[in-house]
């Protein structure tokens, strides 16, 4: 069992920027944490924003078609977060809003 103490700094040491939004929420900052953590796992980093615009906005930037790698990556993050009870639509959607926030860079 994970006592209160122990969780809290879990949660101090694992939080990025990206999700601080929510500290004072549990639930929110675990799915907001785990959907960063996928994206981070994605090993292509010149392609890493592509896949974070999906997450964000459902479509590819600039009227491309997603990789086989770039669509699992989507799938992982938004079956994770839309098969989380402990969220409602609302948090779903801020949390995927979180994911992208740069320039598209098109050719």
């Amino acid at each position: 069992m994970i006592t209160p103490i122990l969780l809290a700094g879990a949660l101090q040491t694992h939080q990025g920027p990206r999700c601080e939004i929510y500290s004072r929420n549990f639930a929110k900052v675990v799915a907001c944490e785990r959907a960063n953590g996928t994206l981070r796992s994605f090993e292509q980093r010149a392609t890493d924003w592509r896949v974070r615009f999906y997450v964000r906005y459902w479509e590819m930037p600039c009227g491309e078609f997603p990789t086989v790698e770039e669509s699992y990556v989507f799938r992982v993050v938004t079956n994770d977060l839309y098969t989380d009870a402990d969220l409602s639509d609302s948090d779903r959607l801020q949390i995927r809003n979180l994911m992208f926030d740069g320039p598209v860079h098109c050719r």
